[in-house]
């Protein structure tokens, strides 16, 4: 059942049987009826209305399409190791950074073979084993694409 079916304007005339701006105005005062007020409430009752579900709906659609946030205790090992040697190789980096020394070709060329090289090779054979199935398309795909730039930023470390 809809309103239209269920109420009457003020003038008692059916809203099912009005049309235009006379069925709207008296739609909006017949809500507003119900929560004590007039067109003003009507208007507030269903814009209230409106947006909460337009905020319930892009927050469905988002976790259908992202997926829900991962917490660590729920990580495979072997997404744990990943991870781990990400945050060990990001640390070795952090600190070189924050010590103002002088990196050489050669230990960049180092850096990409000892630190860089296992992780993606760890990485590689995650996808290649179908570890990372249980996220989303898009997560999967989005990793591909770090894993890429990843690469390439590789290829420029060994030729600096």
């Amino acid at each position: 059942m809809t309103i239209n079916t269920l109420g009457t304007a003020s003038t008692g005339a059916a809203l099912a049987g009005l049309s235009g701006a006379a069925k709207t105005t008296a739609t909006l005062y017949w809500v507003g009826g119900l929560v004590g007020g007039g067109v003003a409430a009507g208007t507030a009752v269903l814009g209230v209305g409106a947006v909460g579900a337009g905020i319930y709906g892009s927050i469905k659609i988002r976790r259908a399409i992202l997926g829900h946030a991962r917490r660590t205790e729920g990580l495979s090992e072997e997404e744990q190791a990943i991870l781990k040697a990400a945050d060990a190789l990001i640390a070795a980096i952090q600190n070189t950074l924050n010590s103002d020394a002088e990196v050489t070709g050669r230990e960049m060329a180092l850096m990409s073979r000892i630190g860089i090289t296992p992780l993606l090779a760890r990485i590689d054979l995650a996808f290649t084993e179908n570890r990372f199935d249980d996220l989303k398309i898009y997560n999967r795909a989005r990793l591909r694409g770090h894993v890429n730039n990843f690469r390439s930023l590789q290829t420029r470390l060994e030729n600096a």
